[in-house]
């Protein structure tokens, strides 16, 4: 099971970077309170913006602001794990961001800022820490490879205008979102969950639909290849009288 690093390790890896090519913008990813982790943003009126040490944080009130403030560690921690959580499946890497060795089961994961990074050891986390940036421009650089080739929108995540001729690229967590026009970068920062949750329904219709169209597929190759080889499919063994 990968290993998660403590709290007060990370102090110092709060530090957002810009990839070439795509703008990285470092907010708030969650849908939900930093501190009330069930209640929805925006639910309570406008969320409250919190910035804490050169991290965003996003509460669903004020209530929870002075909650926040008094423990800032705690729910920090809760919010390290739920970006994890969210983040992982998408993470575009399967070996560290710093040795380039593989990812198994004594991995660190751990978050920069509002994303996720994994490294193989805590003495690649140490590296990160010593510049940040420079590992999360190389995993900006993995997340535009692995995603831009396939990006399922062909419309603005903010404003579902056109993506005509060449888009503004940003990236937000562990995602290549792609806009109509630099104006909808404030869009991103308003709302970011919003527009990773468009992006990531892009991602899972585009999914569904390649089982779909390779489910056909599928059964015609089986069915050419019993061909071409002169075979029968198999039959089901008949019930004895």
């Amino acid at each position: 099971m990968p290993k998660l690093l403590p709290l007060l390790a990370l102090a110092a890896i709060l530090i957002p970077t810009i990839a070439e090519g795509a703008d990285r913008i470092d907010a708030y990813p969650l849908d939900t309170c930093a501190v009330a982790t069930k209640s929805k943003l925006g639910g309570m009126g406008d969320p409250v913006v919190k910035v804490i040490d050169g991290r965003e944080f996003r509460l669903c009130c004020e209530r929870c602001v002075a909650k926040l403030e008094a423990d800032p560690a705690k729910f920090a921690a809760s919010v390290d794990a739920r970006i994890i959580e969210a983040q992982k499946a998408s993470y575009p890497l399967t070996t560290c961001v710093v040795s380039g060795e593989p990812l198994d089961a004594d991995a660190v994961d751990f978050v920069v800022g509002n994303t996720l990074l994994r490294t193989c050891c805590k003495n690649c986390v140490r590296k990160v820490q010593s510049k940040p940036e420079n590992y999360l421009a190389k995993l900006d650089e993995a997340i535009v490879a692995a995603q831009a080739k396939e990006y399922p929108l062909t419309t603005c995540a903010v404003s579902g205008e056109a993506l005509e001729g060449k888009s503004i690229d940003v990236i937000v967590g562990n995602r290549l979102v792609r806009l109509c026009c630099k104006g909808c970068k404030k869009g991103v920062s308003k709302d970011p969950a919003a527009v990773l949750a468009a992006v990531e329904a892009g991602w899972s219709a585009k999914s569904k639909g390649a089982e779909k169209k390779g489910a056909p597929e599928k059964a015609g190759l089986e069915k050419a290849g019993l061909k071409k080889a002169g075979l029968k499919k198999a039959e089901p063994p008949q019930k004895s009288g």
